[in-house]
């Protein structure tokens, strides 16, 4: 067992305000960082895989776009995701 997977396995035995304040020290040193910023990359892909499921078979908009979706198109796509 490395020193990582007993870190995290005895991690839990801590108070929470001791784990902040081993948490913050740790945010600071590059090597932690980039393992922080690409776990938290990773975690955000599958939530936002998990949340929007239909993402890459229809047009997501992230606001409301100028012209409106044609009604028969969103008939379709109403259709489409019925059958799913």
């Amino acid at each position: 067992m490395d020193w990582k997977e007993l870190a995290l396995k005895n991690l839990h035995h801590l108070p929470p305000r001791a784990v902040g304040w081993i948490e913050k020290r740790l945010k600071k040193i590059p090597s932690f960082q980039r393992q922080i910023e690409e776990e938290y990359g990773s975690i955000m892909t599958d939530l936002e895989n998990s949340l929007k499921p239909y993402k890459t078979r229809f047009e997501t908009y992230r606001v409301l776009p100028e012209v409106g979706v044609e009604r028969d198109q969103v008939l379709y796509e109403m259709e489409a995701l019925r059958e799913k």
